[in-house]
């Protein structure tokens, strides 16, 4: 990453996931904001308005957001007495606070003002960069990227691109997960109506089986695996119990691992998996290989153990069933990466259910899952990124 203003007390990089400034040396930082906090400004308008966004500039990388909205309000109404450019750029500056105080609206509104009341290239590219980066905290990918967009048109800089980049990894993020909220449960729909047909006798607890097939398959099953697979299920700690106790499941000290007749009946869930599946999804060796990629080079960046114990295994079957396991194992990125998310705010499993969407901590946590979630795509072009989503979205249940 670059490193901006080297040697500075606002010594920083943007990181490019958050496209947040991170101080580099925040205990100097914040040294010299408490030190010039005490200094009496100036009494010449311009020194004063200089002084203070100085101040409020830095008091915002350190975090003292009211101490930087106090600085830079008074920068931004002496400011106001210059130049238009002079007052453009201060009203930037204490908008970015309102922004990083999670009034969006307020922000996002004033951002918007002064992409119009620009009068240079340069100056509109900077608001376009500043609202892209407000309406990303929002969760609102797809302005976000149309306000990247207009920036890097207008004045293309690596910070620019990155934050493209970023914004539509997250907005393919999220229609990822819709396409897999839909093909997922569908395709299990479908193997469950097969499966059925078929009049098998399931065994107690199937759906747990069910859930753990590509790595009982595969060979034991870590039992830290459990946890999270099953961190919706309060119970699952019982049901274990249970299948080990009718022999279903064989324990060990670190591992669970399928009996012969486990082994028996998920072999005939993944036959059933191929006659439920090949008719309505063909050979879509294409996306399965899209989708293979996109796995493989996740690894790794989920925050969670589900998605990598599932990522590592391929159970045999037809393209169709293949790509079915792979889309599985995608959808539990995203689930690992909420879990990572809530966990990050101090709420459960449960009690983040409860919040509602308005509340600002379940929009930051939805936010935060997808800028999570968005690490399987940066590695794709945007072209790729389309191309995947346009796939998903044809692909029937």
């Amino acid at each position: 990453m670059t490193v901006l203003f080297a040697g500075t007390a606002r010594e920083h990089v943007v990181d490019p996931e958050t496209l947040r400034e991170v101080p580099t040396r925040p205990a100097y930082l914040a040294r010299w904001v408490a030190e010039m906090s005490r200094v009496v400004a100036p009494t010449d308008p311009v020194a004063e308005r200089r002084h203070r966004t100085d101040i409020g500039i830095a008091a915002r990388l350190a975090g003292e957001l009211a101490l930087a909205d106090r600085e830079l309000t008074r920068a931004a109404g002496l400011a106001a007495k210059e130049s238009p450019a002079v007052a453009l750029r201060a009203r930037l500056r204490l908008a970015h606070v309102h922004h990083w105080l999670g009034r969006y609206t307020e922000a996002g509104a004033e951002f918007d003002r002064c992409v119009a009341d620009s009068a240079t290239a340069a100056d509109r590219a900077l608001a376009h960069q500043h609202a892209g980066r407000c309406a990303y905290d929002a969760g609102e990918f797809d302005r976000a990227a149309g306000h990247f967009q207009a920036a890097v048109a207008l004045h293309a800089t690596e910070e620019s691109r990155a934050a493209l980049t970023a914004a539509d990894a997250c907005r393919t993020a999220v229609v990822v997960a819709e396409e897999l909220d839909r093909l997922v449960p569908g395709g299990h729909c479908r193997i469950r109506d097969v499966l059925r047909a078929g009049h098998r006798t399931r065994p107690p607890h199937f759906g747990v089986l069910v859930e753990l097939r590509g790595p009982l398959l595969a060979g034991p099953v870590s039992l830290g695996l459990v946890p999270g697979l099953f961190r919706y299920a309060p119970g699952i700690d019982t049901v274990i119990g249970e299948l080990v106790a009718d022999g279903w499941l064989v324990r060990s000290a670190n591992a669970l691992a399928a009996t012969r007749r486990t082994t028996e009946v998920l072999d005939v869930l993944m036959a059933a998996a191929g006659r439920a599946l090949d008719p309505v999804w063909g050979r879509p060796v294409d996306l399965l290989g899209r989708v293979s990629a996109v796995v493989a080079g996740a690894v790794g960046t989920s925050e969670g153990p589900v998605f990598d114990a599932l990522a590592t295994v391929d159970p045999p079957g037809s393209p169709a069933v293949r790509l079915f396991e792979r889309c599985n194992a995608l959808r539990h990125h995203r689930a690992d990466a909420h879990a990572a998310a809530w966990h990050a705010v101090g709420r459960t499993a449960t009690s983040v259910a409860d919040v509602p969407r308005a509340d600002p901590i379940r929009r930051g946590v939805e936010t935060a899952t997808n800028r999570i979630a968005s690490r399987a795509f940066r590695p794709l072009s945007t072209v790729d990124r389309a191309e995947l989503c346009a796939l998903l979205l044809r692909l029937p249940v």
